[in-house]
């Protein structure tokens, strides 16, 4: 008979001893302090916290619950310590906020005896959900405009000219989070009009135009009407007229399908599609007017240089780059064909320098190795500096910590007619870094505050 009522005595320490445990949880090595008594309270909320227990708690009004905190704390403590643990909920009365105490444990009758100490940890609801918010982009903390250069009455090449609209609304749906505004030109007339404007601002809408990005979707061509393209200096002159512009409204223009400004014209007698081959010439007019206050020029060269490099392989994307990817949650494919690399000798020859630093990088592709033993870059921006002192040598402190110092920057990517336009706006995401912040969707009752007091008997 002794056996049995022993074998019952086993029976009932072990069940309660396992229903101790359930609300038990040993804070881990790296919570623990030894630094106090305050300390070790904070380090007693946050493990509660981590295994939900208190965040169900003070939100239920089960009363089980409160009975399991105070079970887990009275199984977490030393004997002679005593403790009264509160929840308290904020209400609202048209516009006062009342603190009022929801629920209280407490494992000592009377007052908490003098010196105890008091922590307080506030609890999230579980109903409370948040997404990242995204800022714009913007420069001097000043947001800025995209300009997308969707002419409709010019000819497109590489990608032909049916593709430009599905493109441009690629563009649009991939960028608009990151833009205040966006700003569609729909044909040459306008493109003309935003050249030629004096005034800063876009009359249609009221955009600002100083500091904005422009983007041409029309591949290796600049936008020429058609019936225009007469001989090449028409051609040439808008893009010297183009990279000028870009200096002195400090534009970020963006080119990226095979090789930037590398055709102009149009007409289906020109042959290759409806576009001109100008011998490259055009990318060298558009640098030339970029660096417009260096070289002073006025007129346009009717020759160039062929700033291509072929035969390199893919490059792959930096790793910025793909720290951007993870920042901003945008996710190009890993293989992008890349079509030719930009020789990096326009670096030296136009004033254009590449960031490459902790918070910012116009680096988008590692630079690769063509022929000739030639170095180029298939994806990156390249920022324009003028050379105040004459003396031909980049000045590092004149280096723009942030946007709106240096004049104009030009982004080349030399990738394939039909694009992946997450890499352009990894591009522009890694040099303006626009800044990231919570949105909280639940506003009501989110939030208790847990009050934890408590002393140690006997203590001096």
């Amino acid at each position: 008979m002794r056996i049995v009522e022993a074998m019952f005595v086993v029976v009932i320490v072990t069940t309660a001893m396992v229903g101790v445990l359930n609300y038990t949880f040993l804070p881990s090595p790296n919570m623990s302090s030894s630094e106090g008594l305050e300390d070790t309270g904070l380090t007693l909320l946050r493990t509660l916290d981590e295994h939900n227990q208190l965040t169900t708690a003070s939100f239920s009004a089960d009363a089980s619950t409160h009975e399991a905190v105070q079970q887990a704390i009275d199984a977490s403590i030393p004997p002679n310590v005593v403790y009264s643990l509160s929840v308290t909920k904020l209400e609202t009365t048209g516009e006062k906020i009342n603190y009022v105490t929801d629920w209280t444990v407490t494992n000592f009758k009377g007052e908490i005896p003098a010196g105890a100490k008091t922590v307080t940890y506030p609890v999230i609801s579980p109903k409370v959900t948040t997404e990242a918010g995204k800022g714009k982009i913007s420069v001097n903390g000043k947001e800025i405009t995209l300009f997308i250069l969707n002419c409709e009455d010019a000819w497109s090449w590489f990608p032909p000219t049916e593709a430009v609209g599905s493109i441009s609304q690629a563009m649009i749906d991939e960028l608009s989070p990151w833009f205040a505004s966006i700003v569609i030109i729909h044909d040459t007339n306008e493109f003309k009009d935003l050249l030629n404007d004096a005034d800063g601002v876009w009359e249609e809408t009221g955009d600002k135009i100083n500091n904005a990005v422009v983007l041409n979707p029309l591949g290796s061509t600049i936008p020429i009407k058609r019936g225009e393209e007469g001989n090449e200096l028409p051609n040439l002159t808008l893009a010297w007229e183009l990279g000028k512009k870009t200096s002195l409204s400090n534009w970020t223009y963006v080119c990226y399908i095979g090789y930037p400004d590398n055709y102009g014209g149009s007409g289906p007698s020109e042959g290759l599609a409806g576009a001109t081959m100008l011998e490259r010439k055009l990318l060298d007019c558009f640098l030339i007017g970029l660096d417009v206050n260096n070289n002073g020029r006025t007129t346009t060269p009717t020759t160039g240089s062929d700033l291509r490099i072929k035969g390199a392989p893919t490059t792959p994307f930096t790793s910025f780059a793909k720290k951007t990817y993870t920042k901003y949650g945008v996710y190009p494919g890993s293989q992008q064909p890349g079509i030719f690399l930009l020789d990096e000798v326009i670096l030296d020859e136009y004033h254009l320098v590449l960031r490459d630093e902790v918070r910012s990088s116009t680096i988008i592709m590692e630079p690769g190795v063509g022929q000739g033993g030639k170095t180029g870059y298939a994806a990156a921006g390249y920022i324009h500096w003028t050379d105040f002192d004459g003396d031909n040598q980049f000045d590092s402190t004149f280096m723009p910590v942030r946007h709106g110092e240096q004049d104009g920057a030009f982004m080349g990517l030399c990738l394939t007619q039909y694009p992946d336009s997450r890499v352009v706006a990894i591009g522009l995401l890694q040099y303006y870094q626009p800044g990231l912040y919570r949105l909280d969707f639940t506003g009501v009752d989110t939030v208790r505050y847990v009050s934890l007091t408590y002393a140690q008997m006997g203590a001096e």
